[in-house]
């Protein structure tokens, strides 16, 4: 499997205290989704480039999934 056109994504503040920003690296259209320990999807949305989320997240680790044509990425999320 290649995953070489997998979009990047960068997260700030990480960790964060409950709002983040995902920012694209390519200005592409993508649907969000972060997920906690449990496997649930606590938040989603769809973007184009970036965008600010801000969800009342409890404190843990998180999964923040970003698929695009370009394929799935993923990266953790510390909600302090």
């Amino acid at each position: 499997v290649d995953d070489v056109d997998a979009t990047k994504f960068s997260i700030n503040p990480n960790p964060t205290s409950g709002e983040f920003a995902v920012t694209l690296a390519d200005n592409v259209e993508a649907s969000i989704e972060v997920v906690n320990m449990a496997g649930q999807v606590v938040a989603s949305q769809k973007i184009v480039g970036s965008a600010t989320i801000n969800k009342s997240l409890t404190a843990g680790v998180y999964t923040v999934i970003v698929k695009s044509n370009g394929g799935v990425s993923t990266q953790k999320l510390v909600v302090k």
